[in-house]
């Protein structure tokens, strides 16, 4: 009978996981998903399965979720796995892995031409910086991957705890090798000033193109917020920093971020903001004990525009015009003040619906008024018929 000593083989396979399994088998063209979750399958049925997985090109996606998988159970997983040249998204989470793992696992990261997401999350726990496993035996396979990774998520690896900021600068150096990384997740890693200063070499890169980075669940303050902040002001691909749930980050942290995508030194100086970051978590843009945090929603939600001359007109207005008025910055555009004062009274009135850019009220007409009568008092020639 064909199969038949395949179906043997994989005796210790779940039953319902069978069907499924002798898809990846047959080389299913409608089989594309392969996830095995809370499950112990008998060391033959991971050894089968890998090398099935050698020759199959329909699964794009694996997701192994808390499959008690070690040893050389992953070993002859990864066997197979390191042939396979057809998955592009793949997802280990909760299966407690050490050395031995992932240098099996290292060949696959290392050589798979379709790779384009990778997530380990919840698999390193308190293993890491001892002697349960070397984080640098992941970083190695990263770095030397010859087409670039996209989306990596490190979710719950304790990266960045005490003893391991060597091993986390490598990481992070790996991963900016990869260029054309556009998110990362490095969610609940104790990553405090060690970390953000490696993370920061990233974001300062100028070739990188990464869009999104999340950094919830980490012991973030306001230094830390400063270092990242710091490190955006000339970023012009990253448009969300996650910082939820980072309770040690205060008024003066996101006051950091706020001078990031407005700086108020001059009216230059605010053209010249980051007008990208649009989002730097939902709970951090909407603290209740942040006086500034309608200033900071707004600026967010300005950045959002494609036409980044709207998104400056808003903030030079709130910095410049309506909070405070810098008669000394306004009399340097003499050449063009006709037009700075037809922009004051006119193309940022509520009417005006192809140019209002603002989240909360615009500028009230007082407000616009009193603004050209300052910089006419100051300029009196431009009253002259």
């Amino acid at each position: 009978m064909e199969h038949q000593t395949d179906d043997a083989t994989i005796a210790g396979l779940a039953p319902v996981l069978e069907s499924k399994v002798f898809c990846v088998r047959n080389n299913d063209v409608n089989t594309n998903h392969l996830y095995i979750g809370h499950t112990g399958l008998d060391p033959r049925a991971w050894k089968q399965l890998g090398c099935w997985l050698r020759t199959n090109t329909h699964v794009k996606y694996i997701c192994l979720l808390a499959c008690h998988l070690r040893g050389k159970s992953m070993v002859d997983l990864c066997t197979g796995l390191e042939d396979n040249k057809s998955i592009s998204e793949f997802e280990i989470s909760e299966c407690s892995l050490k050395n031995a793992e992932i240098e099996s696992l290292a060949p696959f990261i290392r050589k798979n031409p379709s790779l384009h997401t990778l997530n380990i999350e919840g698999c390193f726990g308190a293993s890491l910086g001892a002697s349960g496993f070397d984080l640098n035996l992941l970083s190695s396979a990263l770095m030397s991957r010859t087409q670039s990774i996209e989306n990596v998520s490190l979710d719950g690896n304790f990266m960045g705890g005490e003893g391991t900021k060597d091993a986390f600068d490598t990481l992070i150096t790996a991963l900016n090798k990869n260029t054309e990384l556009t998110r990362l997740s490095l969610m609940c890693n104790r990553i405090g000033k060690e970390g953000c200063i490696s993370l920061g070499r990233l974001l300062k890169d100028p070739n990188s193109k990464l869009k999104s980075l999340i950094l919830r669940h980490n012991y973030i303050d306001d230094e830390c917020a400063a270092i990242l902040a710091e490190s955006l002001s000339n970023n012009t691909s990253l448009f969300n920093i996650d910082l939820d749930r980072n309770e040690r980050v205060s008024a003066e942290g996101l006051m950091k971020f706020v001078h990031l995508i407005s700086r108020n030194g001059s009216i230059c100086d605010t053209v010249e903001s980051n007008h990208t970051i649009s989002s730097i978590g939902y709970e951090t843009a909407l603290r209740r004990n942040f006086i500034q945090g309608n200033l900071l929603r707004e600026f967010l939600e300005a950045n959002k525009r494609t036409d980044k001359r709207s998104t400056a007109r808003v903030k030079v207005f709130r910095c410049h015009i309506q909070y405070k008025l810098s008669l000394e910055d306004v009399l340097e555009c003499d050449a063009v003040m006709h037009r700075v004062l037809a922009w004051i009274g006119h193309a940022l009135s509520e009417s005006d619906k192809a140019e209002r850019t603002f989240l909360t009220q615009a500028p009230p007409t007082a407000v616009r008024l009193g603004a050209i009568y300052h910089i006419l008092r100051a300029m009196p020639i431009l009253c002259r018929i």
